[in-house]
């Protein structure tokens, strides 16, 4: 259970990114809404980059989707 907690990102936590090694403020966990079926109310990271002060969504399921053969996490936590 432990493992699955720490994949799970919660406002004020500093994540990074795999492939451009920035690093990003999670704002809040929304639901998504929307037409599309496969999409409506899947939850969703709203974070903001630590570089560039933009301000992100992506679905929870992206953003902690493996993306290597070496079971590297799109995102990790850093602080």
């Amino acid at each position: 259970l432990r493992q699955i907690m720490d994949i799970y990102p919660k406002p004020g936590e500093i994540w990074r990114h795999y492939r451009t090694g920035n690093d990003y403020e999670i704002l809040s966990i929304g639901q998504l809404q929307v037409k599309d079926k496969g999409l409506d109310l899947q939850e969703c990271v709203v974070y903001r980059s630590k570089v560039d002060g933009k301000v992100w969504v992506r679905t929870l399921a992206d953003f902690i989707e493996k993306v290597s053969v070496d079971e590297e996490t799109r995102f990790i936590k850093v602080g």
